[in-house]
């Protein structure tokens, strides 16, 4: 049987004290269809390099970095 896709949304801004632990979390759950869309708010947030390097890291992950640029 199919799984419906779940989609988990994080709001983020200056997270990078948190964001490996808020990613692994996610990644460690039983239920297999799900997605995980980061929305940082600002394109100089410095939470953003550490989301990219955990997506280099799970290529398998799926997940998506969307970037609200500030103006």
């Amino acid at each position: 049987m199919k799984q419906d896709l779940v989609s988990i949304v994080t709001p983020v801004y200056r997270a990078q004290d948190y964001i490996k632990e808020t990613l692994d979390s996610v990644l460690a759950q039983d239920y297999e269809s799900w997605e995980h869309i980061l929305v940082v708010d600002g394109n100089d947030d410095p939470t953003i390099a550490p989301i990219r390097e955990y997506m280099e890291a799970h290529p398998q992950a799926n997940i998506r970095l969307i970037i609200q640029e500030t103006n």
